[in-house]
Order: C-alpha cells, then sequence, then structure tokens
C-alpha cells in the first residue's frame, strides 16, 4: 500500500539449501552416513518504508523472523570439520535503516538491527544415531555462530564538486559496531 511517500508490507516465503556430501573420508568412520539432509526455511518480514522532510529523510523499518528445519550446520567436532543438520533454529528481530540529503551533495545513513538468532532447545530431536551428536547437544539453545544481537552501521557520503575545478569527488566515511559474537 503506498500513500504520499509510504509503502507498508508484508511478505512470506519459503526456501531450502540444498543437502550434500561430507567427503573426507574420515566423516564415514564406524559407518556413519555422510549425507547430510536438505536445509528448509520459512520467513515472514512485515514492514514500512517512508520518507518525509520534503523527501529529505527516508526511513524503513522491518521485522522478521526465519524458521529453520534440517538446518546445515558445519563445526568442528574436535577432530574434523564436519557439515550435519540440526532439527531447527530460528532468527527473529527488526532492522530500522535512515537515510538523510541535508546538503545536495551530502547524505547520512544509519542501520540499526537486533536479531535473536538461535539453535532449538530440543535441536537434537531424533538425532540419537548422529556420529556428532555430542556437538549438537552443545549447540542446542545456543545463539547461532556469528550472528551478533545487535549490529550497527554509521556512515556520510559526499558525492558533488571538488571546488570550481570541475572535477567531482566522491568520499564515504563508515563505521560499522556488532556486539559479542560466537
Amino acid at each position: 500500500n503506498t500513500n504520499e511517500g509510504t509503502l507498508v508490507y508484508a511478505s512470506v516465503s519459503h526456501g531450502f539449501k540444498s543437502g550434500g556430501f561430507n567427503l573426507d573420508p574420515t566423516s564415514a568412520v564406524g559407518g556413519a552416513d555422510p549425507r547430510f539432509k536438505s536445509e528448509k526455511v520459512d520467513a515472514y518480514e512485515l514492514g514500512v518504508k517512508t520518507e518525509f522532510a520534503d523527501g529529505r529523510i527516508k526511513a524503513n523499518l522491518a521485522l522478521f523472523r526465519m524458521d529453520l528445519s534440517d538446518f546445515q550446520v558445519l563445526e568442528f567436532t574436535g577432530v574434523q570439520f564436519l557439515t550435519f543438520n540440526v532439527d531447527g533454529a530460528k532468527s527473529q528481530g527488526a532492522e530500522l535503516e535512515l537515510f538523510g540529503r541535508f546538503d545536495p551533495y551530502m547524505t547520512l545513513n544509519l542501520a540499526l538491527t537486533y536479531a535473536d538468532a538461535k539453535y532449538n532447545k530440543d535441536c537434537d530431536k531424533g538425532l540419537a544415531t548422529n556420529p556428532a551428536i555430542g556437538t549438537i547437544r552443545r549447540l542446542c539453545d545456543q545463539v547461532l555462530t556469528n550472528a551478533p544481537k545487535f549490529a550497527a552501521v554509521a556512515g556520510i557520503t559526499y558525492d558533488g564538486p571538488l571546488n570550481s575545478s570541475g572535477v567531482g569527488l566522491l568520499a564515504s566515511f563508515n563505521a560499522n559496531y556488532s556486539s559479542r559474537r560466537r
């Protein structure tokens, strides 16, 4: 729905990431199955995009959730790196983006993200015969790898003339922050 510079949207999608094989010959020790299953995801997003101050300021807000099943994990098991599936994981949170043009040649940007991304509490459900079961049990109810709870970026960009020389200048400065990650 659009109304004078405002867009409200919702989306639902389903996707997958193909399964595969652990090609390391040690992954099949003890007759273990070297295959891992396809990962599936159901994703939901609700958001609004708007502009104000005569279009000089734009703001985007999105709420999101992803439910993952047969989530593929690459972990070091203490002996080797192994890809395996866990029963499930989820990621949910919010993202805010702000863009402002206060000068014809200068723009400011700010983006903030909060994400709660975790393995399910019972992520080992039905996996008792998996050779990586010890590693899988340690992951249950833990934060996903490389998924900080908070992330932010702020920046300023100049894209305009350099004096009256007829030469243009594009300069950009950005600062990034992310909270602790596993």
